[in-house]
């Protein structure tokens, strides 16, 4: 089995209207490790990063709206850890 397969993933959904944005986190959620437009493009730089011994913890999506919302409270120097938890709280977009 691949390093990658042992990660906690989210299934995917066809068909779905909203655009994402894929992240992968370290295990504190302090560090965003990779992020990409597409779920294979992320996996790609999952593998990659993991060939270096770099660690990820976890796989994620979210809506540009949120990803858009985190960006700007993260720049604003709110903790990435909170910014994440406010989008969760809010729910999806």
């Amino acid at each position: 089995m691949l390093e990658i397969d042992k990660l906690k993933t989210i299934e995917r959904i066809e068909h779905q209207p909203t655009a994402y944005v894929y992240v992968a986190f370290d295990k504190t959620f302090s560090t965003i490790r990779a992020y990409a437009d597409k779920q294979a493009d992320l996996h790609k730089q999952v593998l990659a990063m993991q060939a270096q011994k770099v660690e990820i913890f976890w796989l994620g999506r979210l809506s540009k709206a949120a990803w858009d919302d985190v960006m700007q409270h993260w720049q604003k120097g709110v903790r990435l850890q909170d910014c994440i938890v406010l989008e969760t709280v809010r729910g999806r977009r």
